[in-house]
């Protein structure tokens, strides 16, 4: 099926220009306090003082009326904060984080072309359906139309998801990290100070999306499987009928019954396969799409916690030291071909892994600075016995495999190369700064 969105940049190029990008200020500074203590000076025989990292979240707040009203199109621009992944058809979507997404031309993967950028305020998710886009602004849910020169904000729902606080008519849409070093005042080195000093704190999770329409990475809160739109948010699981695709609803709303924060969402088969902090939910939708019926849990500890799912088999990463509270750094490895009683194959210890991929019996797992690591699966007892392939360089965060075609997400842009050889990737592009290009 061919796209509507045609990668000609005549198509977006005749829209009003005169409004100024959606700027992102700081009106409040509320967020947590992280100290890692790195070092121990002595300053003298009884005196001690520690020299520790601080880690500040600081909350992105708008007016809500203003996130409602910051839609816009733009020509396309630096991506520099690139978030999650979205693939439809020949089109590549890249959130820029907190700001909108890029929509790039990708039926020649070594050359790609930036095509617009959508300026959207406290995005985070793109899908699409059709010649339509749906976008999360803030906790609303957005549809875009695209026909010929034409691209339009249609339709809204507000309030969808409960994905950012709000407040007093404000909305925290994103945070930005500062991270300082600080040496404390002396003390005595008889009594060491350990501690850790973490104030209220509120900000949207992760999300994976193998829908019928497009394919997105391990860590979207929303996927597109014939005529719905499957959505979670921290505690509910959303069905939205897009039959009419210029309007979608009802939003028929599922609460997911335990005390965890949900995380992603990955379509497969009948099945919704649904990350949270403390394990896999499986979900039927095909009984009743509308609202789809729980089938089973896979249990882990507290952690982060993307899934994708190849057959029968199951892959979810696991990792701690963050927001998500605790947790260890695992992959494990379930047979869901029975989902009310998911069996556990195999654990394995990882350094850091943040998303993943799969591709047949190939597994990508991106481990952030520690680099991308590439897996022969075929056998589940044995998968790290059988690596294919090691990035350390690229600090890779999530991961799209679709066709031999990698596309990798990472602190300095978005890669794409051939895997038809695993154990020999050849990079194809690279997108960040439009003048390097």
């Amino acid at each position: 099926m061919t796209s509507t969105f045609d990668g000609n940049r005549d198509l977006w190029s005749n829209f009003n220009q005169s409004k100024q990008p959606f700027h992102m200020k700081k009106i409040l500074r509320i967020g947590i306090l992280l100290t890692l203590i790195s070092s121990v000076l002595l300053s003298c025989a009884d005196k001690c003082t520690d020299t520790f990292e601080v880690t500040e979240y600081i909350p992105i707040v708008h007016q809500v009326a203003d996130v409602r009203n910051s839609f816009e199109v733009l020509e396309p621009t630096d991506i520099k904060e690139p978030g999650k992944l979205y693939v439809y058809n020949d089109l590549l979507f890249v959130v820029e984080k907190y700001k909108g997404f890029h929509i790039i031309n990708n039926s020649n993967p070594s050359a790609p072309v930036r095509i617009q950028f959508i300026g959207l305020a406290g995005c985070t998710d793109v899908v699409a359906k059709g010649t339509y886009v749906y976008a999360n602004n803030g906790n609303d849910l957005v549809t875009i139309e695209a026909l010929g020169n034409q691209y339009n904000l249609v339709d809204r729902i507000k309030n969808v998801f409960d994905l950012f606080e709000t407040h007093n008519e404000q909305i925290e849409i994103g945070f930005e990290v500062e991270k300082t070093w600080v040496t404390s005042e002396e003390y005595n080195c008889e009594k060491p100070r350990w501690f850790s000093r973490q104030e209220d704190w509120d900000l949207t999770g992760n999300s994976a999306d193998q829908g019928s329409s497009g394919r997105g990475g391990s860590t979207a809160r929303m996927a597109v499987v014939e005529n719905y739109i499957y959505a979670v948010d921290r505690r509910e699981l959303m069905s939205i009928d897009v039959s009419n695709p210029s309007a979608p609803g009802p939003v028929v709303k599922n609460n997911i019954e335990n005390w965890n924060e949900i995380e992603t969402i990955f379509p497969m088969g009948d099945y919704l396969f649904i990350g949270t902090t403390t394990g896999m939910e499986i979900y039927n939708f095909r009984q009743n799409p509308a609202s789809p019926t729980y089938e089973g849990t896979a249990e882990h500890i507290r952690s982060c916690d993307p899934v994708v799912v190849e057959g029968d088999i199951a892959y979810v990463t696991t990792y701690g030291g963050n927001l998500c509270s605790g947790g260890a750094n695992l992959l494990q490895v379930f047979n869901v071909k029975n989902p009310k009683n998911p069996e556990r194959l195999a654990t394995y210890g990882m350094t850091h892994p943040l998303a993943l991929g799969i591709d047949g019996t190939t597994l990508f797992i991106c481990e952030g600075e520690h680099g991308l690591k590439i897996f022969d699966a075929s056998n589940p007892n044995k998968i790290l016995d059988n690596k294919l392939a090691d990035l350390p360089g690229l600090q890779a965060n999530d991961v799209i495999p679709l066709n031999g075609i990698l596309i990798v997400t990472a602190n300095d842009g978005v890669y794409q190369y051939d895997y038809t050889n695993p154990r020999n990737l050849t990079l194809l592009s690279k997108l960040y700064d439009l003048k390097t290009e």
